[in-house]
C-alpha cells in the first residue's frame, strides 16, 4: 500500500506542470485528463494493494494511469509553442 502511494506521490508534480501549462489552452480537456489520472491512480493503487505488484495495471481504468500524463505533455509542448512563435 505504502509504495503505492509512493509512486503516485512521485509523478503528481509532473502532473501539477502539465496541468498548468496545457490548461492554459485546452482547459476542459485537461480538466478530463485530471480525473481520468485522478481515478486510474486510485484503481492502480487498490490493485497494488492486493499484494501482487504485476497486477497493478489489471482493470480498465488501472491501465489507464499515464494516458493522462502522455496526453498533458503532448499539449503542453503544443502551448509551448504558440508561446514560443508568439501565435497565442
Amino acid at each position: 500500500m505504502q509504495r503505492g502511494h509512493q509512486q503516485a506521490l512521485e509523478t503528481y508534480p509532473q502532473f501539477l506542470a502539465l496541468s498548468l501549462v496545457s490548461a492554459v489552452l485546452f482547459p476542459v480537456t485537461t480538466a478530463l485528463e485530471g480525473l481520468l489520472w485522478l481515478r486510474a491512480r486510485v484503481a492502480w493503487a487498490d490493485n497494488y494493494a492486493k499484494g501482487k505488484p504485476e497486477g497493478r495495471y489489471e482493470g480498465l481504468l488501472a491501465r489507464h494511469v499515464w494516458t493522462p500524463l502522455i496526453h498533458m505533455a503532448v499539449l503542453s509542448l503544443y502551448t509551448a509553442g504558440r508561446f514560443a512563435w508568439g501565435s497565442v
